[in-house]
């Protein structure tokens, strides 16, 4: 186990990386994946995302990224900030691609018990094309309500877990063990508790969806996993967030934040209370309609 998924993500792509190479990943991403393979030497390309492909990355999108010198595709899903979930047939599209480029594929599923019906989860790792050359990350912290205990792990075949592992003895060294011992809690604890919370998240997904129908500057992508949405609101997003902030005394993240593709977008979390929640997305709703 370790502690910080971003740490573990960067230390992965400097260990699969012969610097300088480049990687390619999704052009809305929760970490600063980017920001990532830079320290580590590489050199990001983003997949550009669309509303209406839900979010999910494109075998034509993906071949214009490709370049020869591309080592790793970085995918998320369940996905921050849009609450993407990738259906079976992208994860194959991208484990075939992966496959016919010789890349790594490191996958972000830190979300991966966060989902709602019809949607579910599948790791990339179950394709055959990808079950060696994938770098799976997990995170105690979204699933088991820890963000403070920073712990999480990653699972990976032996020809790249012991070279992550070379990195992370020096970088990083060890969770605390009081970390530990709770993350062990979570994991051989029940799950009902977790089967409740995600079943109250649904219940607020749709007081979020209740709140933007009917806006007509205001596009949603329905979330299908996290807890995260992430509207598109036919403006850029800082100057509403600024506005909200101001006028309606709301905090909303501008989706600049997670890249430019995410200029028009505002990200919103449903995981607080219910009726602060409701609060606020009253407030919302009437800030947008001025």
């Amino acid at each position: 186990m370790t502690h910080d998924l971003a740490s573990r993500s960067v230390r992965a792509a400097k260990c699969m990386s012969d610097i300088p190479r480049s990687g390619i990943r999704g052009a809305l991403e929760r970490v600063r994946t980017g920001e990532l393979v830079n320290l580590a030497g590489g050199r990001p390309i983003p997949i550009p995302l669309f509303g209406s492909d839900g979010f999910v990355p494109s075998l034509e999108a993906m071949r214009a990224a490709l370049t020869p010198r591309a080592r790793a595709i970085v995918i998320n899903s369940p996905a921050n900030p849009t609450g993407a979930v990738y259906p079976v047939s992208t994860l194959q599209t991208v484990a075939s691609f992966a496959d016919e480029h010789d890349l790594i594929v490191v996958s972000d599923e830190a979300y991966e018990h966060l989902v709602y019906p019809p949607a579910t989860h599948v790791s990339i790792a179950r394709f055959a094309e990808a079950r060696d050359r994938t770098v799976s990350i997990f995170s105690l912290s979204q699933t088991y309500a820890m963000t403070g205990w920073r712990v999480g792990f990653a699972v990976a075949p032996p020809q790249l877990s012991e070279e992550i592992a070379k990195v992370l003895e020096h970088v990083i060294g060890c969770a605390s063990s009081v970390s530990q011992a709770a993350g062990l809690a979570g994991l051989n604890g029940p799950f009902e508790p977790v089967s409740q919370m995600v079943a109250a998240y649904e219940r607020r997904r749709q007081l979020v969806i209740d709140a933007f129908d009917g806006l007509p500057k205001v596009r949603l992508v329905l979330p299908l996993g996290a807890f995260y949405a992430f509207p598109d609101v036919g403006e850029p997003g800082e100057e509403v967030a600024e506005r909200l902030a101001s006028e309606a005394g709301v905090l909303v993240v501008p989706g600049s934040a997670f890249g430019a593709q995410g200029r028009n977008h505002i990200r919103l979390s449903f995981a607080g209370a219910e009726a602060s929640l409701a609060e606020g997305l009253r407030r919302l709703r009437a800030g947008l309609q001025r």
